[in-house]
């Protein structure tokens, strides 16, 4: 995973699929449609790479890795379900990495990203809990755990919202 919640899983080619982490699904919700680059777009890491629209929202990831776009999968909003897998499933398109070692370096590890995101995920009850006066406007958060429910971003009004998507995906 890297900043702004892209991921990147290398295949077997030498190339890489890239989509959003479990958390940003979360965020996110359902998704309406995603924007994509044009095949052939070559992308360096921490560009803007995609947008992903929900309820006429749209937020901008950024690429996790420098390459060229190889192939977009259009049935991707469909695939990306708040819930599933999103690492085996539910990615977005193809990269060619153009030095997959150097850009690794800057990735979180599979191995850390479950506590990542459990820490996101405080994060973002707290940040929303201080930040509206009626919290319960995103969904309650139960007494034995229970979160908000997905697609958070849906349900918050401006200047927050923007807030949130650069506190918590970019």
């Amino acid at each position: 995973m890297a900043r702004g919640d892209a991921w990147a899983l290398p295949d077997d080619r030498g190339f890489a699929r890239v989509g959003i982490d479990d958390f940003a699904r979360q965020v996110v919700g359902t998704i309406d449609r995603i924007e994509f680059p044009e095949p052939g777009k070559e992308v360096r890491q921490g560009d803007a790479l995609f947008t992903v629209v929900r309820g006429g929202r749209k937020i901008d990831f950024v690429s996790p890795l420098d390459g060229r776009v190889i192939s977009v999968r259009h049935d991707a909003a469909r695939a990306a379900v708040p819930g599933d897998d999103p690492y085996r499933k539910g990615y977005f398109l193809t990269l060619d990495p153009t030095d997959m070692a150097r850009s690794a370096q800057e990735l979180k590890s599979a191995a850390d990203a479950p506590r990542w995101i459990e820490r996101e995920l405080a994060r973002l009850y707290e940040f929303v809990g201080l930040q509206m006066a009626r919290p319960l406007e995103v969904g309650a958060t139960m007494r034995d755990g229970g979160a908000y429910d997905a697609g958070i971003v849906e349900k918050i009004e401006e200047p927050l919202f923007g807030e949130l998507v650069r506190n918590f995906l970019r």
